[in-house]
């Protein structure tokens, strides 16, 4: 049994639910099987789907992502199947995901998404390892299919919301990757990966994290998980003076823990009902909510806000010298 090949970027998990998980991949990527990867928004399953086609002998060929959530059902079909060039005015031709996979793996994430219509067509392609393009004829196809769901699709199937026949076709093992709060030994690898990463895409140097934040960083729920994670310290890095460390009273500053994820009442908000506090606290809020949205890009969060860029670097100077009253 080989070890997993991890894919460029992903930050290895020490934890031992994490190295169950490794295990488990390393043991299903050398077979055909498909396989179900289950888990929270934000776990990595795309990421793990990637190890298994590096892992597997099917590694030299393509690796296709489909996400059934993000495309229109209207526009499902001719993405997962192709079509033909003219079938419709203005219509190009193209190749579907699924051929595009061909001799290599077709991971299909959000699976629990998909429509009724289109699961049927899935099926009979996987059944039948061909595809009936849109306006044209049918193509052969040789692919290895890897399917992530944050829904348990056993239960879904069960209560007839997703079809069983097709649940039983790509199922052939389930993974289930636990949620970042289940791992907490993680945390602290995942922060630094993130604190180089966050440094050298900004361009500054490397800012310290105190035991303190570390402790506040772990302390949390990451209802996100690692994608929250993520854009978490990447707003820290954002944040922090030049030539001081990231510590706690930044965390807390920059809402990440309790208050980023359980709004304040009325009788928590800052200033109680002193008019300026309260404006203040309002705009501190929407100014780290728009850095979180945009993953830490000041350019794309001044967009959000609808102000200029020299504006919001006013602010968030503002926000870090009122430290915790913003």
């Amino acid at each position: 049994m080989s070890p997993i090949v991890l894919p460029a970027g992903h930050v290895q998990g020490r934890s031992a639910a994490m190295r169950r998980v490794y295990h488990q991949l390393s043991r299903l990527a050398p077979v055909d099987d498909p396989v179900i990867i289950r888990g929270e928004t934000g776990v990595g399953k795309e990421h793990l789907a990637r190890a298994v086609h590096l892992t597997s002998p099917r590694a030299r060929g393509p690796f296709v992502a489909l996400n059934c959530a993000a495309i229109p059902a209207e526009l499902l079909e001719a993405e997962m199947f192709g079509i033909e060039r003219g079938t419709a005015t203005g219509v190009a031709g193209r190749t579907g995901r699924i051929e595009q996979a061909h001799r290599g793996t077709l991971f299909l994430d959000e699976i629990g998404d998909l429509a009724a219509s289109p699961q049927a067509k899935l099926l009979r392609a996987l059944e039948q390892q061909e595809v009936q393009v849109v306006g044209g004829g049918v193509r052969r196809v040789d692919v290895r299919v890897v399917s992530a769901s944050h829904r348990d699709l056993a239960a879904e199937a069960a209560r007839g919301r997703f079809r069983s026949d097709l649940f039983f076709r790509i199922a052939g093992h389930v993974v289930v990757v636990p949620p970042l709060r289940e791992r907490c030994d993680d945390i602290p690898d995942l922060v630094q990966a993130f604190l180089e990463r966050a440094s050298r895409s900004i361009g500054c140097r490397m800012p310290r994290l105190t035991r303190a934040a570390l402790d506040a960083l772990v302390a949390s729920p990451w209802p996100g998980n690692v994608r929250q994670l993520d854009h978490a310290v990447r707003r820290l890095v954002v944040f922090h003076d030049e030539g001081r460390p990231i510590d706690r009273q930044l965390v807390i500053a920059c809402g990440i823990g309790r208050e980023e994820t359980a709004p304040a009442s009325a009788a928590e908000t800052a200033g109680g009902l002193d008019l300026r506090a309260r404006v203040g606290a309002l705009e501190a809020q929407l100014v780290r909510e728009a850095l979180r949205v945009s993953g830490g890009h000041q350019g794309r969060a001044a967009e959000l806000l609808n102000i200029h860029r020299n504006t919001l670097t006013a602010k968030i100077r503002r926000i870090r010298q009122a430290g915790t009253e913003a």
